[in-house]
C-alpha cells in the first residue's frame, strides 16, 4: 500500500529550543516532515537553494533584516516553496508586509499548535492561511486605527463585494460580468475601496480580506 509523500518543511528561526520543538511536533505527522533548518537569513537562502522543500517555517522577528526580506529571497530563489510567517507579532501592518513579500501564511506562537499544523496543510494544498486570531482582532483594531489615522469612512457594500472578489484573483472584467456592473465602474470601486483601506497592492488586498474574516 502506498502511503502519500509527507510534505516537506523548512525551519527558520534563530532559536534552536523554538526550532526543536517545531520539529518534534511537524516530524511525529505522518504527513509531514522537516527536511532543514537555518537560524539566520544567510543559511536560510543556502538551505532552500540547496534542499527541496514545499513550506518554509519563518521566524518574522529574525535577527538582521528580518522575516518580510527572509521571505523576499526565498520566493525569488526557489518560487515553488511557500512562506509562513510565524511570530508573537499582532499587528495588522507586520502581517500585510509579510503577505505583500510573498508569504503564503501568518501564524501566532501563541496559538494552539493544531492551528500551526492546520497551516502547514492548507498552505501546501495551495490555500492561504491567516491566523483566526489575528481576523478576530481585525475587525475592531484595524477600523479604529484606520478611522483615526487616515478618518476614512466605511466601505460600502459594492466597495467590499470588490475587494472580496479581487482577494480571489478575480479581473476587472470578471468582476463586472459577475456583478453586472460597467468595467469602468468596477475599476473605480476597486480604488475607491482600496484608498479607504489603505492598500497599494493584490497581496494587501488578500491580507485586507482574510484579516476581517471575510473569506
Amino acid at each position: 500500500m502506498q502511503h502519500a509523500v509527507a510534505a516537506r518543511v523548512l525551519l527558520i528561526d534563530d532559536h534552536p529550543l523554538v526550532r526543536e520543538g517545531l520539529k518534534t511536533l511537524i516530524d511525529s505527522q505522518p504527513d509531514l516532515r522537516v527536511v532543514g533548518e537555518a537560524s539566520s537569513e544567510e543559511e536560510a537562502v543556502r538551505i532552500v537553494a540547496a534542499v527541496s522543500a514545499e513550506i518554509a517555517l519563518v521566524d518574522v522577528s529574525l535577527p538582521g533584516r528580518g522575516g518580510v526580506s527572509v521571505t523576499e529571497r526565498i520566493v525569488s530563489i526557489a518560487p515553488t516553496i511557500r512562506v509562513i510567517g510565524v511570530t508573537r507579532h499582532t499587528d495588522p501592518a507586520i502581517v500585510s508586509k509579510m503577505l505583500g513579500a510573498g508569504a503564503w501564511g501568518y501564524v501566532l506562537k501563541q496559538s494552539a499548535s493544531s492551528e500551526l499544523l492546520r497551516a502547514i496543510r492548507l498552505v501546501a494544498a495551495g490555500e492561504r492561511f491567516v491566523d483566526p486570531a489575528l481576523q478576530r482582532e481585525g475587525r475592531s483594531e484595524r477600523q479604529t486605527v484606520r478611522s483615526e489615522l487616515t478618518g476614512a469612512g466605511d466601505l460600502t457594500s459594492l466597495e467590499e463585494q470588490v475587494l472580496r472578489l479581487i482577494a480571489q484573483a478575480q479581473s476587472n472584467q470578471e468582476i463586472a460580468r459577475r456583478l453586472a456592473l460597467p468595467v469602468g465602474e468596477v475599476a473605480e470601486l476597486k480604488s475607491s475601496g482600496m484608498k479607504k483601506a489603505g492598500l497599494v497592492s493584490r497581496l494587501h488586498v488578500i491580507a485586507y480580506v482574510q484579516s476581517r474574516g471575510w473569506q
